[in-house]
């Protein structure tokens, strides 16, 4: 049910309001510049940029009274939805309300929904913008070493995917194999750290699942 949602969204983000408080600070600063910068230099353009700071310029325009005799209209406007799912009639109350409300509605609307999109990219671009950059680091590592021991062919990069690398080699190369891509993992990944250090786990199986599990 949309009540038990709402509280658990609220009880996640009271769990973790460490990193909503830096994904807002990370949309604020988005917003002034029109991007999102992430590790590197590396950055994010906001999409609908302008198209947003002129919505933002004209909600923060409405004043008290006219934010209450929306939220009137938005009820009434609720009210009556509600009805008409029933197939029945509703009597506006507030026509008033209800008229300024009809007429607002879009482009609040669009405002919020590009702001609630900023803000979840505020939060996971950066990330894994991070995470990809840890990545291929250590994939760049484990290659120079394999070109550097002359073990071109003998062992192989199959496939990176997500935070995982996934190598290829003989049975009696495999304990060197495994401890080399921990340790570049753990490189890579500390590159890009400032206070937490990462840690990395390898392990060896005939395929990719045994090896995992």
């Amino acid at each position: 049910p949309y009540e038990e949602a709402v509280q658990i969204e609220l009880a996640f983000k009271e769990l973790h309001s460490g990193l909503y408080e830096w994904g807002d600070k990370v949309f604020e600063q988005s917003i002034k510049t029109g991007y999102i910068e992430s590790v590197d230099g590396w950055k994010l353009k906001l999409p609908k940029y302008e198209q947003f700071k002129q919505l933002k310029e004209f909600v923060e325009s409405f004043d008290r009274n006219e934010w209450d005799t929306y939220r009137i209209g938005k009820q009434e406007y609720q009210n009556k939805w509600k009805l008409h799912e029933q197939g029945k009639e509703y009597e506006i109350k507030y026509v008033s309300s209800y008229n300024f409300y009809m007429s607002q509605k879009k482009k609040i609307s669009e405002y919020f929904k590009l702001k609630s999109e900023y803000q979840r990219l505020c939060l996971n671009n950066p990330v894994q913008t991070e995470g990809s950059h840890q990545l291929k680091t250590a994939t760049l590592l484990i290659f120079n070493w394999i070109l550097e021991n002359n073990l071109l062919w003998k062992v192989k990069i199959v496939n990176t995917v997500h935070d995982e690398i996934v190598g290829e080699c003989s049975e009696e190369l495999s304990e060197l194999c495994r401890e080399k891509i921990e340790e570049f993992m753990i490189i890579g990944g500390n590159k890009y750290l400032k206070n937490l250090k990462i840690k990395a786990d390898a392990a060896i199986g005939n395929n990719w699942a045994t090896a995992k599990n």
